[in-house]
């Protein structure tokens, strides 16, 4: 189908550092890998009546991985008491580059771009630095002009966990 308009969840991995800069400034670090499953919704589909119903001239990767870094300012949020629980509000960009081979379709039709730059923000809990949930949304747009625009945007939920708990 041409506008499938469904989203599949994908799965990300990766390690993250997080910082305190003059005792007074949160930040956070972090590289990761992430396979990303996308769904596809075309703006500028075309009908061939009555032979084809709707068709498109590019047909975008369903699946592809990539590698991504990511520097976020972290403002802390001052509800209840902080020792036991603390709200983070979460702004910075991040960077893309897809590892994954890039579909014929897409090298011919000129939209063959691997790197893409992000916007993000989103809210972040931490229980006691126990560990911490986040939901952050990423807006994406391209580094490279192509002849057909392509733009990546995501909405990730995950929990990150310390890894001297693990072992």
């Amino acid at each position: 189908s041409i506008n499938s308009n469904t989203y599949q969840g994908g799965y990300s991995g990766g390690f993250r550092i997080d910082g305190i800069y003059k005792e007074k400034h949160f930040y956070t670090l972090s590289f990761a890998l992430n396979r990303i499953t996308v769904g596809n919704y075309y703006k500028n589909k075309h009908t061939l009546s009555p032979f084809f119903e709707e068709f498109t001239h590019f047909k975008a990767d369903n699946a592809f991985t990539t590698l991504s870094i990511a520097a976020h300012y972290k403002k802390l949020l001052p509800f209840n008491s902080l020792d036991k629980y603390k709200f983070y509000i979460i702004l910075g960009p991040s960077f893309n580059y897809k590892i994954s081979r890039i579909s014929n379709e897409n090298l011919i039709n000129g939209a063959g771009n691997r790197s893409i730059i992000n916007g993000d923000f989103g809210a972040e809990f931490d229980n006691k630095g126990y560990y911490i949930l986040f939901a952050h949304y990423k807006l994406g747009v391209n580094m490279t002009s192509s002849t057909v625009p392509v733009q990546l945007n995501r909405f990730e939920i995950g929990m990150s966990i310390k890894a001297k708990d693990l072992f």
